[in-house]
């Protein structure tokens, strides 16, 4: 269920329901578990900072 998000068009069409990204297909994840996986696969750029 996930293998679309390998299309960046696909990927751009995510929206954000009760905190979590969801895409047209119904998979969905946390913004932690998005960010960890970023980080595994050295994608992540920038620094990240702790929300107030």
């Amino acid at each position: 269920m996930a293998q679309p998000l390998h299309d960046a068009n696909f990927f751009a069409r995510v929206s954000i329901e009760d905190g979590a990204l969801v895409w047209p297909s119904g998979w969905d994840a946390s913004a932690d578990f998005v960010q960890e996986e970023m980080r595994r696969a050295g994608t992540l750029k920038g620094k990240m900072v702790a929300a107030e």
